[in-house]
Order: structure tokens, then C-alpha cells, then sequence
């Protein structure tokens, strides 16, 4: 199954080289996908939203399993997270598509079309650390499923 990761925005530097660090790592395993899309900076939120869902629209489309991260989504340990990816990958097949949105998150069609909305901290995370934070999450889950050393719980 190839993964494809949609994320609104630049990383800074930092951020930069962390993503690239695991995305290496991943791609070992599993062909990934980054897609980095505007983020809208006119008008009101609800008209940036509506233009990033275009913008994605445009660029990406809505093939394949839609995984929206939420800070009302699913909240998973990481070894349930690498289960739970599993099982949802071979339910599936194919493509899956996970999407970050910009500061202000994403327009309420992403929720209605997602196939699993996921949560990665009850918090609210920089725009940065959830990128990270997912392709990170993403490299562990791999590594439980394979029996790589890197996730020591």
C-alpha cells in the first residue's frame, strides 16, 4: 500500500529535516507521498478553508482512504495506532491519503469524506509538530508491525 501525506504549508528548517529523516527511514519499507499545498492567506477562515479544499481538490483529488488528523479524532497508542493501520490497510487496499491541515485547520468536507479521523494528542499542536509528529508515528508504526528495535515499549 502506498502512502501519500497531504500537508498545508512549509515546515521551518527544523521540522524540515525531521520529516526528511523519518520519510527516509519509511521509504525503506513503503513508498510515501508528500504533497505540500498553499495555505490561503485572504479573507475570512471560512474562506481560507474553502480555498485550501479547492486548492486540494485541484492537486490531490479524493481518491483513495481519506485519513483526516482531528483533534476530534481517534486517539490511539502506538502500538493500537500500528494495529489499527494495519487492519485498515488491508481492509482497504490501495492508496491511503493523510491529511494535515493549516492553522486553521481544515474545511468541514475533509470530516464528511474522511474514512478515519485521527487524533494525534487531545492537545492542540503546532502546525509543525503535527507533521513531525505524524510521519514519526507513521516510521514507529512500521517498525512495531516489522519488529524493529526503534519502539522500545
Amino acid at each position: 500500500m502506498a502512502w501519500k501525506l497531504v500537508l498545508f504549508g512549509k515546515p521551518s528548517p527544523f521540522a524540515g529535516a525531521e520529516e526528511e529523516r523519518f520519510l527516509k527511514r519509511i521509504r525503506v519499507w513503503r513508498p510515501v507521498e508528500v504533497v505540500e499545498l498553499k495555505t490561503a492567506q485572504q479573507g475570512s477562515v471560512e474562506a481560507c478553508l474553502k480555498a485550501e479544499r479547492a486548492e486540494f481538490e485541484r492537486r490531490v483529488g479524493w481518491d483513495g482512504a481519506l485519513v483526516v488528523l482531528d483533534e476530534r479524532g481517534e486517539r490511539l497508542a502506538s502500538v493500537d495506532f500500528s494495529r489499527e493501520l494495519e487492519r485498515r490497510e488491508q481492509l482497504w487496499g490501495g492508496k491511503m491519503v493523510f491529511v494535515v491541515g493549516s492553522a486553521y485547520g481544515l474545511d468541514p468536507e475533509f470530516r464528511k469524506k474522511a474514512k478515519w479521523l485521527l487524533s494525534l494528542s487531545p492537545m492542540t499542536l503546532s502546525h509543525d509538530h503535527a507533521r513531525v509528529l505524524l510521519i514519526e508515528q507513521l516510521y514507529r508504526a512500521l517498525c512495531i508491525q516489522k519488529g524493529h528495535g526503534y519502539h522500545h515499549a
